[in-house]
């Protein structure tokens, strides 16, 4: 059995609340692979994201870009992060086309406050 290498081009902390686009990729065909995606903190605070292959998951929460070369992106909406905890944490699992399951990715996910706040006027 081959070990999963993850590439992970994210390496700043992230504004709380924004959209967040985190590419990955792996070393190997993921065509098939379903993938789930868990950002959690020590509060219980919880947002689950998975491909379009996945009960309740859509593309526009994880989506396979290039499946032959093992890349895709977790995609966090917008507006769903303000209450988590500064220090945070993702977990990426995959499970493959034989149904074996797989964690990919655990590590911290660090937050910082959104200093500016838009309003109609300004």
């Amino acid at each position: 059995m081959t070990r999963t290498k993850v590439y992970l081009r994210w390496d700043d902390p992230f504004y709380k609340n924004d959209y967040i686009e985190l590419p990955c990729e792996v070393n190997e065909d993921i065509t098939d692979w379903k993938i789930r995606a868990e950002l959690y903190d020590k509060r219980s605070n919880c947002l689950k994201l998975a491909t379009s292959n996945v009960t309740g998951g859509a593309v526009s929460q994880i989506e396979i870009t290039d499946g032959t070369n093992g890349r895709f992106t977790v995609k966090v909406p917008k507006g769903q992060t303000g209450c988590f905890e500064d220090k945070s944490f993702i977990e990426i699992e995959r499970e493959d086309a034989n149904g074996n399951t797989k964690t990919i990715v655990k590590r911290q996910f660090p937050f910082i406050e959104d200093e500016i706040e838009w309003t109609e006027n300004t």
